[in-house]
């Protein structure tokens, strides 16, 4: 059966035809061999009924063989049936020799055939046939060796053999080119339907990704997940992940679609260099086009299976924000022209990306004005009563004294002055909190990191709680470290511990201990008061928050924590706090030091009993 390239449907039309032929001319074949049977049994002839048989049956087979599209199977029985038609042929021709006709209208039959099935060699070969059974038939008439000639018509048949298969040859060549052309016209037009078709996917696509940029007011999350769907369905895609650059070196699948692991919440996070051919495209900038991703040294099976791949980058000017993957169950699924449509959506993508993302800076940066708006507002209040609360006792009690009218003896005259003083230094504090937090937002604050004795430094700062001696406890360890700090900012940080545990530790005693942890210098500042709730112990540090709700935690501006941690981080250390309801609540401040000498250049100090050690207090709520 004769190919046509590029068109399996013409061979298998000629196949079709060949068999619908041959059924009509083996049935008129036979009938008339059974006629001839009826009147001059012949050995030959029998052997021709016989082989009709199996004639018939390869072309039944032949018959399913092209209703099930088995094209080899055709092909392979096209040849087998060449054979038989040849040797029914032949049998036929030889039985029938002493008929005045004779069968050699059936010889035209083998090169019609050999055309037909497999064009040129085998319409010769079918001609070919043909004539070696003339010379067959007449050998046997003459007993001897074939003689051609024009009195018994041998020379005349095999002529006409010849002109037929030439025939057959011409219209087969003729035939072949007008298939081979059509097939072209064919291929030309199926290909430009292909490519309308991917023009007009990639365009609805285009108008997908636009629209949903232009009208999703959502979050960019929402913005990814209705372009991820629209545009996975629209270009029959199996799966698609993006991921977007969430921070530097990692890349977080922010949206998926298909046999994906984000697609089920669970968070997929790549990072950003060689180990996944996501974070290799991230890092090369470079798009990637595999037809069978496990054989990339960069390969990660996130979804088992055989898959093709390609992946892109998403730019904006020339910055990679994000990367495009998208996977099929079918190996070699995608070629160059589907990683170049790919890349053109994906430089759509990256601005409705890049715009939403703007959107979301400009929301949260209205909204942190807002905030910032009602924290100013909050802030000059707080400030403006924290300030009057002091100025208002000082100027009472000043008032008092100056009274011309109101005699005033030394013992109380002492106690207003104690007033006066106390409150002075608590404004003092405040004052010092707000040019402390000032020079911090502005970067200039000055830090004089040294060697310090910690035993010297702790003590000193016990003499600041002389008139709270009663409620202050310091507990020092035997081996302190010679610590690496500020002795004015670690007072500052000390001093504002200690006053919180004094305003919210309730009546108890507040006990500052101070031991060794490696070189590391750690300070405890406890309290017995009823503990900070759980839901708020993560904002304990943060500025202008006061958690609690009694008056006492109200009190204040919520700075003093804020700058206590500050302040220890600026001096290389950490702080953290811990807390039991009803038990009281812990600072530990770890400040770094060193192992010191083994003689000290600092006597140890030795206060009184009741103020150096106090017995240890219950935690009791």
């Amino acid at each position: 059966m004769a190919d046509t390239p590029g068109r399996v449907s013409a061979s298998a039309r000629r196949a079709g035809a060949l068999v619908v032929g041959r059924w009509v001319g083996v049935g008129a074949v036979s009938a008339l061999i059974l006629l001839q049977l009826a009147r001059d049994p012949s050995p030959l002839l029998v052997a021709a009924i016989l082989t009709a048989v199996p004639v018939l049956g390869t072309n039944l087979a032949q018959r399913r063989a092209l209703a099930a599209g088995r094209m080899g199977t055709v092909r392979r029985l096209s040849w087998a049936l060449l054979a038989l038609d040849g040797l029914l042929v032949l049998l036929a021709v030889l039985g029938m020799s002493r008929q005045p006709v004779g069968g050699y209208f059936m010889l035209g039959w083998l090169p019609i055939e050999g055309a037909l099935a497999w064009g040129a060699p085998a319409a010769v070969t079918g001609g070919g046939l043909a004539v070696a059974v003339v010379l067959a038939e007449t050998a046997m008439r003459r007993h001897g060796v074939p003689v051609l000639s024009t009195g018994d018509g041998s020379l005349v048949r095999v002529l006409n053999l010849v002109a037929v298969t030439a025939v057959m040859v011409a219209l087969e060549r003729g035939l072949g080119r007008g298939e081979r052309a059509m097939v072209h016209r064919t291929t030309e037009l199926a290909a430009a339907a292909q490519r309308e078709r991917e023009a007009r996917l990639e365009l609805q696509a285009f108008s997908t990704i636009v629209l949903a940029g232009v009208a999703d007011k959502g979050s960019l999350d929402e913005v990814l997940r209705s372009m991820t769907h629209a545009v996975a369905r629209t270009m029959d895609y199996e799966a698609v992940a993006v991921f977007l650059l969430d921070r530097p070196g990692l890349l977080r699948c922010n949206w998926s679609f298909g046999d994906w692991p984000g697609a089920n919440g669970q968070e997929v996070v790549v990072v950003a260099g060689p180990g996944t051919i996501v974070g290799r495209v991230a890092q090369l900038d470079t798009p990637v086009l595999l037809g069978d991703p496990a054989e990339h040294p960069d390969y990660f099976p996130a979804v088992p299976g055989p898959r093709s791949e390609i992946c892109v980058p998403l730019r904006i000017g020339g910055r990679v924000i994000g990367v495009v993957n998208v996977e099929s169950s079918t190996p070699h699924r995608y070629d160059q022209a589907d990683l170049d449509r790919l890349q053109r959506l994906a430089d759509q993508l990256a601005v409705v990306v890049e715009r939403a993302r703007l959107a979301d800076q400009e929301t949260a940066t209205v909204a942190r004005l807002h905030d910032l708006d009602r924290l100013k507002d909050d802030f000059v209040a707080m400030t403006s009563h924290e300030l009057r609360a002091p100025l208002t006792v000082i100027r009472g009690f000043a008032r008092t004294l100056l009274r011309p009218d109101l005699e005033i003896d030394a013992q109380e005259r002492r106690r207003f002055t104690e007033v006066i003083d106390r409150q002075t230094a608590r404004l003092s504090r405040l004052v010092e909190d707000l040019l402390a937090a000032s020079r911090m937002e502005a970067g200039r604050l000055d830090i004089v990191v040294g060697e310090h004795d910690a035993v010297k430094l702790l003590t000193e700062y016990a003499e600041e709680w002389a008139n709270e001696s009663s409620r202050v406890e310091l507990d020092l360890a035997d081996d302190l470290p010679v610590v690496l700090t500020d002795p004015d900012r670690l007072a500052q940080v000390v001093r504002n511990l200690v006053d919180n545990g004094l305003r919210y530790g309730g009546d108890g005693p507040v006990r500052v201990v101070a031991r060794r942890d490696g070189t590391d210098l750690v300070i405890e500042v406890r309290d017995q008061g009823p503990g900070i709730p759980m839901s708020e112990l993560p904002y304990v540090f943060e500025r202008f928050r006061q958690v609690g709700s009694s008056p006492d935690h109200r009190a204040g501006m919520g700075l003093g924590l804020w700058i206590t941690r500050q302040l220890v981080t600026a001096l290389g250390g950490s702080i953290r706090v811990e807390s039991v309801p009803e038990r009281g609540t812990t600072f530990l401040v770890h400040l770094p030091g060193r192992q010191p000498e083994p003689a000290r250049s600092w006597p140890r100090p030795e206060p009184e009993p009741a103020a150096r050690r106090a017995p240890p207090t219950s935690r009791a709520g």
